[in-house]
């Protein structure tokens, strides 16, 4: 399977010295370099790092599948525990389980219906285009466009957190597993992007090394396209310069029944690791799930977002997970409050998000003047594109190696 990745990369190496060669002929070197400036080249260790922007076909996307991280029993894991006598929280504001008066907590609330409205983001699919273990990106980024949604008041437009800008650029995990507690950590020092200009790829860009204890860790390449890209009618990709991003004030842990439900009624969603059963994970089609083999290794991380009181009496919370639509309650999930059940209480995280974001009326353009364009279209986006000689002489090349 190595072969066509080899091919490529040649084929890559020989455009860039062929049109070299046609630059200096034909005088077109600026030309020629503004060209090779949309590829992904920044910080290539191999020419196999210009493809990226010319993604492989289907071959390549299926050799590329990640493999799924099971435990001893065959089930997934990607959830990578923290040890939180070295890593601290970031708290500045008092805890809402410590200011508000607890006995006046409701018997049920849900983000998806206050007062008939819903704050609460779309579920996710972590696991297409291809799988993914990115459950702890996807539950803590969530659970930030909920509460970015909150803070707003759900006003146009929506703003909806890139996972793959962290997969490809943060600390806290890879394709492989991570942990949410340190994603919100990565997103209070560096920042993410929005979904418009780093949409998910299920590609985590690291390389598996052995750290100093033994253990294998995913080293990240980040590079400015991987962060925020744009590409053109004419094609090439290049970096978008300075892009908006948003990140949180402060971080940190919130454990049981009582204050998860403190921390959700005020500030909104949370991010917690969840154990995982073939029940769960298989079978669970809607109702209030309760687990009867009592598991309890977290592997997964789902967010949070209300609780109730089903008929019967039993108390649930009201989860979001990142399998897709067609998994759960359209995405979403119950499960039996108050019991620990699957450890759903014991490893909970929030981040309050920073308000940077520009107002409404910026955004609807109330405050724009008018702002008369007298340049004329140089290129239609509909039309054809014109084979340059770089690209001649590169597709005779593909063509005779073919043949």
């Amino acid at each position: 399977m190595a072969a066509p990745r080899v091919t490529r990369t040649l084929l890559l190496a020989a455009l860039f010295v062929v049109g070299a060669a046609l630059a200096v002929n034909n005088h077109d070197s600026e030309s020629f370099e503004s060209s090779v400036a949309n590829l992904d080249i920044e910080d290539a260790t191999s020419m196999g790092q210009l493809g990226e922007i010319q993604d492989g076909g289907e071959d390549e996307e299926d050799r590329d599948q990640y493999p799924a991280k099971v435990d001893s029993d065959g089930i997934p894991n990607h959830y990578l525990p923290v040890d939180y006598d070295h890593v601290k929280e970031h708290v500045t504001s008092p805890r809402p389980h410590e200011v508000i008066n607890m006995l006046e907590m409701p018997d049920d609330f849900d983000w998806r219906n206050v007062n008939g409205k819903s704050y609460v983001s779309i579920p996710r699919n972590q696991h297409i285009p291809k799988y993914c273990g990115a459950c702890w990106a996807f539950a803590s980024l969530s659970s930030l466009n909920d509460r970015i949604k909150i803070m707003r008041k759900d006003e146009w437009p929506e703003i909806v957190l890139s996972p793959q800008h962290m997969l490809a650029c943060g600390d806290a995990g890879s394709c492989f597993g991570g942990n949410h507690f340190l994603a919100f950590r990565w997103l209070k020092e560096s920042g993410i992007t929005d979904e418009t200009c780093a949409p998910y790829q299920a590609k985590d860009f690291t390389t598996p090394e052995v750290d100093e204890d033994g253990i294998e860790v995913h080293r990240h390449h980040c590079t400015p396209m991987r962060q925020c890209k744009d590409c053109k009618h004419s094609g090439g990709c290049s970096a978008v310069q300075d892009p908006m991003k948003y990140s949180v004030s402060e971080y940190g842990r919130v454990v049981g029944e009582e204050n998860m439900k403190a921390e959700i009624l005020k500030r909104g969603p949370i991010a917690c690791g969840v154990a995982v059963t073939d029940s769960f994970m298989k079978h669970y089609k809607g109702g209030v799930f309760e687990d009867m083999t009592g598991e309890t290794r977290i592997r997964h991380v789902v967010s949070i977002l209300g609780w109730g009181v089903a008929e019967d009496g039993s108390k649930f919370w009201v989860g979001r997970n990142s399998w897709g639509t067609y998994w759960g309650e359209s995405g979403f999930f119950k499960i039996v409050r108050g019991k620990d059940n699957l450890k759903i209480e014991s490893e909970c995280a929030w981040a309050v998000p920073t308000k940077n974001w520009p107002s409404t009326n910026t955004l609807l353009g109330l405050d724009d003047q008018v702002n008369k364009g007298r340049e004329g279209m140089t290129e239609h986006f509909l039309s054809h594109h014109e084979v340059t000689k770089t690209e001649k002489a590169a597709e005779d090349m593909i063509n005779g190696i073919d043949q």
